[in-house]
């Protein structure tokens, strides 16, 4: 048990995982067209974390024909990561660039539920 725990303890962590852990401000935006629908802010380190269980580490399947839909930022003390994100059923992923490396990223069914949360709040 002690040897697990010693494991995950000294596992590093991924490029996302480090974006989140040390963002200071996550903000989301949603649009329709040119019109901005939602503008959702928080510095709460705690609601931060949860990022951590709204976008999946994995490599997701990128769709170039998926509508882009809008932005979720994390703001470090150094500097801030775009990620432009769909919400259609097959499209349900975010793209974004870290250290001059590309990626795709699942959203997580909690992610969804959660933006969609914040959508249903305005």
């Amino acid at each position: 048990m002690v040897a697990s725990l010693l494991f995950f303890a000294c596992t590093p962590k991924t490029p996302l995982q480090r974006l989140i852990h040390d963002a200071d401000v996550v903000k989301v935006f949603v649009y329709a067209g040119d019109l901005t629908v939602l503008h959702y802010e928080s510095n709460d380190v705690g609601t931060i974390q949860q990022w951590k269980n709204y976008i999946k580490d994995d490599t997701a399947v990128s769709f170039d024909d998926c509508p882009r839909e809008g932005k979720i930022i994390f703001k470090t003390s150094e500097d801030s990561t775009v990620m432009t994100f769909s919400l259609k059923e097959r499209c349900r992923y975010v793209s974004y660039e870290l250290n001059g490396n590309e990626y795709d990223k699942s959203l997580s069914k909690k992610g969804i539920a959660f933006i969609d949360s914040l959508l249903r709040v305005q």
